[in-house]
């Protein structure tokens, strides 16, 4: 766990440091010392911070999940249903045509036709 707990400070220290690097704001490059000190003299906070990143990116997945899902949702399959529906063609007999979804198949099996079943 002590392992997991350091890496996961590292990132975060390389990550703000990053940051600082891109805006030049002298606060993340504060905030990155700070942790860098957290994760060597306090162990149990370290283990606390990594915790609670582990939540948030939990958290962070769950949601995106929904989302990515719903936008593939709405821009893809909602249109394919739009454009079926607009050529009347069902693939799936949902309407029977007489009382009974049984469709008769007149077919003589033979040795070569279950050989190559897929």
């Amino acid at each position: 766990m002590r392992q997991r707990s350091l890496e996961t400070i590292l990132v975060l220290v390389i990550a703000l440091g990053v940051v600082y690097w891109i805006t030049g704001n002298s606060w993340f490059l504060l905030s990155a010392g700070i942790l860098a000190v957290i994760a060597l003299l306090f162990p149990a906070l370290t283990n606390q911070i990594h915790w609670l990143w582990m939540k948030l990116g939990e958290a962070m997945g769950f949601v995106t999940s929904k989302i990515v899902l719903t936008i593939i949702f709405y821009i893809f399959l909602v249109p394919l249903s739009f454009l079926a529906k607009l050529r009347k063609r069902q693939p799936v007999k949902l309407k029977p045509d007489n009382n009974s979804l049984y469709t008769e198949r007149n077919f003589e099996y033979t040795r070569e036709s279950m050989e190559h079943l897929w």
